[in-house]
C-alpha cells in the first residue's frame, strides 16, 4: 500500500511490477526490464537474471546512471 500511494502521489504511470517478497524481484528480471534499490543482493540477483540493476545510494548517483541509458 505504501509503495503504491508513493507512486500516485509523484503520478508515476509507467508499467511497475510491485512484488511482495524482495526473493521474488528476480523473477521479473529480463533484457528489457531495470531495477532501482538500495539492497545489493537484489541487484545482484536481477542483474545475474539478465537485467539492468541499479544500485541506488543517492539521487543524483542515480539519476547520473540512468542519463547513461538514454
Amino acid at each position: 500500500k505504501q509503495k503504491t500511494e508513493w507512486l500516485h502521489y509523484y503520478n508515476i504511470e509507467f508499467p511497475i511490477n510491485l512484488v511482495p517478497d524482495k526473493r521474488l524481484k528476480k523473477d521479473f528480471s529480463n533484457l528489457n526490464s531495470l531495477l532501482i534499490d538500495d539492497t545489493p543482493v537484489n541487484i545482484d540477483q536481477w542483474r545475474r537474471e539478465g537485467g539492468v540493476g541499479i544500485l541506488h545510494t543517492d539521487t543524483i548517483s542515480t539519476l547520473g546512471i540512468l542519463k547513461m541509458y538514454t
